[in-house]
């Protein structure tokens, strides 16, 4: 377990939670946190609940902040039910704002707290709030970290948007792609349409909401949440378990050879092992063939860990 002066120097980290509900009326029970102390100043929080619905049965997850200017209100971040998800309209004050499932806080922050509305009947596994660093550099050093992991590769086979043939749409649903291929790793036997359904922002009308694709895992079975990650090391530890890992990338034209796509300003991938030189291999939902690409380590890195804050899903099978 890392010391809290190494979490202290840390780019991101991961706060998993649980409390325990406690009833309101016979429909409708709540968990409302005590505050929450991260390991550093954060200047973002994404809070993802894993939870599995009965039919009926449906969660409104909020958060707070404390900033130097004081305590904020709760900020709605999503509602999810087994049919409807939605994140909510951008929320704006003197302490945060919210990015469709980000918060971002203004002013130096280190504490929050959340509160989870369950109506009906669910079953929840876990809470976790990824957090980044506030003012944190780029590590390189740290993001190649390694476990030495080499010449291994879990069988995801891809599953690409270009079988949705609206042009405009397939463009847009790289992260159910990416979550189709892991679940049908995972045995679930599902497909694109459906998981593009069951992920879909009622509000902000799009595919990618990060906590709303892993509550749909979620829904499924599986143990999720949308996390950070600092280094490939960690990446590694996933396959080494047999797991999975999604990862967020974002790059510019000639930032990331072997892409399919030139350049993206967000995109998600399939992290499905490492190659004989510990570059990475990847399904990714753009290729023209279901086939693995394989990104050079550095490269992907950079994409992953330095532009988007080394953002996952991680999905586990129960």
């Amino acid at each position: 377990m890392l010391s809290q002066k190494q979490l202290a120097v840390l780019p991101a980290h991961n706060i998993f939670l649980h409390a325990k509900a406690q009833a309101v009326n016979k429909n409708i029970s709540v968990i409302i946190s005590k505050p929450v102390k991260a390991p550093f100043l954060f200047d973002s929080l994404v809070l993802s609940v894993c939870a599995k619905l009965d039919k009926g049965g449906a969660v409104l997850a909020q958060a707070a902040v404390k900033t130097d200017k004081g305590w904020s209100g709760f900020y709605k971040l999503f509602y999810i039910s087994r049919d409807y998800k939605k994140t909510f309209s951008a929320q704006n004050d003197a302490f945060a704002k919210t990015d469709i499932d980000t918060i971002i806080p203004k002013g130096k922050a280190q504490y929050f707290k959340y509160q989870i509305t369950i109506l009906g009947k669910a079953k929840i596994s876990n809470i976790c709030a990824a957090l980044t660093r506030a003012g944190a550099k780029y590590d390189e050093s740290l993001a190649l970290e390694t476990l030495d992991l080499k010449d291994f590769v879990l069988p995801v086979k891809p599953v690409l948007r270009t079988q949705i043939k609206d042009k405009k749409l397939a463009a847009r649903i790289c992260s159910p792609a990416a979550l189709t291929a892991v679940l049908n790793y995972h045995g679930a036997k599902t497909n694109l349409p459906q998981v593009m359904k069951g992920v879909y922002d009622e509000n902000a009308k799009i595919y990618g909401a990060w906590p709303l694709n892993t509550a749909y895992a979620a829904q499924l079975g599986f143990k999720t949440a949308v996390v950070r990650c600092s280094s490939l090391a960690q990446a590694e530890g996933e396959i080494l378990q047999a797991r999975p890992l999604i990862a967020s990338i974002a790059y510019k034209k000639g930032q990331l050879k072997n892409a399919p796509v030139a350049q993206t300003a967000g995109h998600l991938v399939v992290i499905a092992g490492f190659d004989k030189n510990g570059n990475i291999l990847a399904a990714d939902s753009a290729a023209k063939t279901p086939v693995l690409h394989v990104y050079e380590r550095r490269q992907f890195a950079r994409a992953w860990i330095k532009n988007k804050k080394g953002l996952a899903y991680a999905v586990q099978k129960i």
